[in-house]
């Protein structure tokens, strides 16, 4: 079978596993997920104080323009998962080791966490990921003496990147700046144009972007308190997590052992090099992301990367595996593992997704109306929460005006969105709303309507309105209030 059958071969599964994932996020009258409101809202008005990479907030407000936001978040939600398998799968193609791509994004598109990131809404981080898959191996094979074109991809995908998730720029930047000292060490001078060209096109999408990059690197590790730890880890890759920080580790010694053996060196082709190191780079960049920033989402990537990172030492192990019975026995193996891990993955997504699933029909609908109704002064609207969890962006997104949103302060990052959602707790749950007193008060904070997501968890009954309170519209359990005259 010829690679490039083979490759057409994984597209296709590859498209089948993102299309059943797009069916279970997919539900009629209510986008899901939690973050797909705040990529609308960055791609429907300016938010000041508040900066984001532009290219999934412009793709995703257009997709939700064309489409409606329930179809919109299924689709991103899919091409999100399907984006670092494709690009997995892309690399080792070109490596020439289609059958270990083809395992390897199977694994990595059906991956539990690849689905909780597509179940929340993060579409930014696994398309950058995928992005900086590409990156690092284009600018391997450049250092390595392979033809422009690879610079011309490095520069391209990097600037994908940075345009697309900070939170996969700054590890991915470590990563180059790792290729590169180690360039340095190895060619020495003759590497000074390589190496001159590659910084240049690392800095131009930083220096493009730098008021947007000056405000989120501010944020990194931040997150109101939250920092990563073994119970994030194994909540998001599952009990067998120590095994991918195992996979990370290592890799990096296997490049260091193709620097000591020279007949294992000898065995691998010019690509194949490529590829063990830029998962070297890969995997010693994102743990130390990870330790220095304590940031829990660089978890999600790290699934991802560990696949990248067994796939691309595959030449070696059959380098020192000469036995075709035990070839046989370890390919067995991985096929098991790669069953195991998708079959895992694919049966908890429909958990994931009704767990980060804070809009019904009804709910959906109030903000439809907020939309259809807003004021024109912003911040005249106060959203409550669901349990901690921010309904705001997304009433943000839909309405298109900033609006004040209840929110537990550790999910967000930036200053005066913070500021915001501190204002509308105390108006919330300190001014005993829903008494008639509370009416006043937040009549005079500049508020006309209060959307409820839950009037039951403020025991409203939107048949019988507290006194001082109108009832706007009410659908199911979801009601919009206003204070009387």
């Amino acid at each position: 079978m010829t690679d490039r059958r083979s490759a057409v071969i994984g597209l296709v599964a590859i498209g089948a596993i993102a299309i059943l994932r797009a069916l279970v996020l997919f539900s009629p009258g209510a986008p899901s997920g939690v973050d797909g409101g705040n990529w609308l809202a960055f791609g429907t008005f300016d938010r000041p104080g508040m900066a984001y990479p532009p290219l999934v907030p412009v793709i995703f407000t257009a997709l939700v323009a064309a489409v409606g936001a329930p179809v919109a978040t299924a689709v991103a939600g899919a091409v999100a998962t399907a984006a670092p398998a494709i690009a997995v799968l892309g690399v080792l193609t070109w490596a020439r080791r289609p059958v270990a791509g083809i395992l390897a994004a199977l694994a990595a598109v059906a991956l539990r966490a690849t689905g909780e990131v597509a179940a929340w809404g993060g579409y930014p981080q696994p398309t950058a990921t995928a992005a900086a898959l590409v990156c690092l191996v284009a600018l391997a094979a450049y250092l390595l003496g392979m033809s422009r074109v690879a610079l011309a991809t490095f520069a391209v995908s990097f600037a994908v990147v940075v345009a697309t998730s900070h939170l996969v720029a700054v590890p991915t930047a470590g990563a180059i700046v790792l290729m590169l000292g180690g360039a340095v060490v190895v060619y020495r001078r003759r590497a000074s144009r390589r190496i001159v060209a590659v910084a240049a096109f690392t800095l131009l999408p930083f220096a493009v972007l730098a008021p947007t990059y000056g405000a989120l690197l501010s944020t990194l590790g931040g997150g109101g308190g939250v920092r990563v730890g073994p119970s994030d880890a194994e909540r998001v890759l599952g009990p067998g997590w120590p095994l991918y920080l195992a996979v990370l580790v290592l890799v990096p010694l296997v490049l260091l052992l193709l620097g000591r053996r020279a007949w294992v060196a000898s065995a691998l082709s010019a690509r194949d090099l490529v590829l063990v190191v830029a998962a070297s780079a890969a995997a010693t960049s994102w743990i130390l992301a990870c330790a220095i920033s304590g940031e829990p989402r660089l978890v999600h990537d790290m699934g991802v990367l560990a696949l990248f990172g067994v796939a691309a030492s595959v030449p070696l192990v059959r380098a020192v595996v000469r036995e075709e019975r035990s070839r046989a026995g370890l390919a067995a193996v991985a096929l098991a593992v790669v069953v195991i891990l998708a079959a895992t993955g694919l049966s908890a997504f429909p958990d994931q997704v009704a767990y980060y699933r804070i809009l019904t029909r009804d709910r959906f609908s109030a903000i439809e109306w907020l939309a259809a109704n807003a004021p024109a002064p912003s911040r005249s609207i106060l959203v409550a929460d669901l349990s901690g969890v921010s309904v705001g962006w997304w009433t943000e997104g839909v309405v298109g005006q900033e609006v004040l949103f209840a929110s537990d302060l550790r999910w967000l990052r930036f200053t005066t969105e913070r500021d915001r959602a501190k204002q509308a707790n105390t108006l919330l749950y300190r001014s005993g709303f829903p008494g008639p007193g509370s009416a006043t008060t937040i009549r005079d904070a500049g508020v006309r309507y209060v959307f409820l997501p839950s009037a039951g968890a403020f025991g409203v009954d939107p048949s019988r309105p507290p006194v001082g309170w109108r009832v706007m519209f009410a659908a199911g359990d979801a009601v919009v209030l206003a204070p009387a005259a």
